[in-house]
C-alpha cells in the first residue's frame, strides 16, 4: 500500500485501480498485514510521513 491508496481510503473507502491480492503461497503471516480500526499509518516512502488515521469501516 502507497501514500496514493492511503489517501484514496479516505474518501471512498476502497483502493484506487485494481484490486490487489496475497498470494496464499507467502511465507508472510497475513494477519499482521491486516490493518485495524485505531492503527495509525505512516507512510516510510514517496513522501514521508504522512499520517492515516484508520477508521471502523476499514477494520480488517
Amino acid at each position: 500500500m502507497n501514500a496514493t491508496d492511503l489517501m484514496s481510503l479516505t474518501g471512498i473507502g476502497n483502493f484506487s485501480g485494481n484490486p490487489r491480492y496475497l498470494s496464499k503461497e507467502t511465507d508472510v503471516d497475513m494477519e499482521e498485514l491486516i490493518i485495524h480500526e485505531g492503527w495509525l499509518l505512516i507512510t516510510c516512502s514517496g513522501t514521508i510521513g504522512r499520517v492515516f488515521y484508520v477508521p471502523k469501516r476499514l477494520d480488517g
